[in-house]
């Protein structure tokens, strides 16, 4: 910045000259701060965000070296069609949320729903783990001897015997409530879209 010392300089000569205007002044030189490199990548970070409360699509996976989870979840906006209701998934989640409610839906009886077809899809849950760990439940029990202890093994050898994998399914998870309340709430989406008279909360499952 060689101009500010001839800027001052300059001044100094001809403050004979600008006193008489000005009055009893006294002229300041002051320079400003470039943008750190810190603020600029705070900034572009800030720009590339999406507000919150905004509707734009994420996906729910937790992108997690190694997680088994991921691949089974949902984005926020998609819709999922349940005897004649809709689900519109939420943000803000993914498969390593604790204390929720979350969903399971079967996706070749889905796929048989544009032809006209309705069928049995659905399975709601709660879980007061990482959401995660009660996939991995659902997911030890698809074997021959261990399948009806879970709703969704038992629908997959049951009507997609070939098909016999978790694999079938799309989840998604749906809302984080206090744990106290994990019962209150699932029986609230369960009753809300019928899925204990037509879906897979009505499994006979062992325990």
């Amino acid at each position: 910045m060689r101009e500010i010392p001839q800027l001052k300089k300059l001044l100094r000569e001809t403050e004979h000259i600008v006193q008489p205007v000005l009055g009893d002044t006294r002229i300041k030189v002051a320079t400003r701060k470039g943008t750190s490199i810190g603020n600029r990548v705070m900034r572009n970070s800030a720009i590339g965000r999406a507000p919150e409360g905004s509707q734009s699509q994420e996906s729910q996976k937790c992108t997690g070296t190694g997680c088994k989870c991921c691949k089974h979840m949902g984005m926020s906006g998609d819709v999922f069609h349940i005897n004649k209701s809709e689900l519109t998934v939420p943000n803000r989640y993914s498969c390593k949320t604790e204390n929720c409610i979350y969903m399971a839906q079967c996706k070749l009886c889905n796929n048989l729903r544009s032809e006209g077809l309705r069928l049995e899809d659905t399975y709601f849950g709660q879980m007061s783990q990482k959401f995660h760990k009660r996939i991995n439940g659902h997911q030890a029990c698809f074997n021959a001897e261990d399948f009806k202890k879970s709703a969704l093994s038992l629908h997959a050898m049951e009507n997609h015997p070939d098909c016999f994998d978790i694999n079938i399914y799309k989840m998604a998870v749906l809302k984080k409530v206090n744990p106290r309340d994990l019962n209150r709430e699932e029986f609230r989406y369960i009753e809300k879209y019928q899925t204990n008279s037509y879906g897979l909360n009505r499994c006979k499952v062992e325990r």
